[in-house]
């Protein structure tokens, strides 16, 4: 399977650093595809819309469910097949088994895999090692996940306690704003026949 990467961004209200790492842990992920393509996503207009009309303790999840909103209908128009998420169970607040079905309710019908489900945090952390990516992933960033993060996120949601929250959001307009915002890049390794670029001075 050909796997496009989404990365979400909090910018402006975070730095670009996580988008950096985003980039070059694409970078080491296109030797096992060679061509990799990237979207990343401005999530920052979203959060503030949920920070303004919801619950604090369902914001993650919120965000969470914007997201997959998102990466499903851009997956529609990429015609992908499926979503692929890095959740493990129980790593943090928002994976419980609880919360994952409830964010996975916001794209009921669209294929959701997670091929990290049943792996403790040593076996994810010995599985990026092996492919290259660990020292990249263990950099200090700003992730859009901690954006107004609240005090005590919940941990045991339900699908009608976030469609209730949710009740005051045009979440249509929010996710066609985010699609209309995405920047998308391509990155390849170099083809090692090809001689290099000579540099300019």
């Amino acid at each position: 399977a050909d796997v496009e990467m989404l990365h979400f961004h909090g910018q402006p209200y975070t730095d670009p650093s996580s988008l950096r790492q985003a980039v070059e842990l694409c970078e080491v992920l296109a030797r096992y595809q060679l061509r990799t393509v990237l979207h990343l996503v401005p999530l920052a207009d979203a959060q503030r819309e949920i920070v303004t009309n919801a619950p604090s303790s369902l914001r993650v999840v919120l965000y969470r469910r914007t997201m997959m909103r998102i990466a499903s209908a851009l997956a529609r128009d990429l015609g992908a097949q499926a979503l692929v998420t890095g959740d493990s169970l129980g790593q943090v607040a928002s994976q419980t088994i609880e919360n994952i079905h409830t964010v996975d309710s916001a794209v009921a019908g669209t294929q959701v895999l997670r091929p990290l489900i049943g792996m403790d945090k040593q076996e994810i952390i010995d599985a990026s090692v092996e492919i290259g990516t660990y020292d990249l992933s263990t950099r200090r960033y700003q992730d859009c996940c901690v954006l107004f993060e609240p005090r005590s996120p919940a941990t045991r949601s339900n699908p009608a306690l976030a469609e209730r929250a949710e009740s005051g959001l045009d979440m249509d307009a929010i996710v066609g704003k985010a699609l209309a915002g995405i920047e998308t890049r391509v990155l390849e390794l170099p083809d090692p026949a090809r001689p290099p670029t000579p540099s300019r001075k």
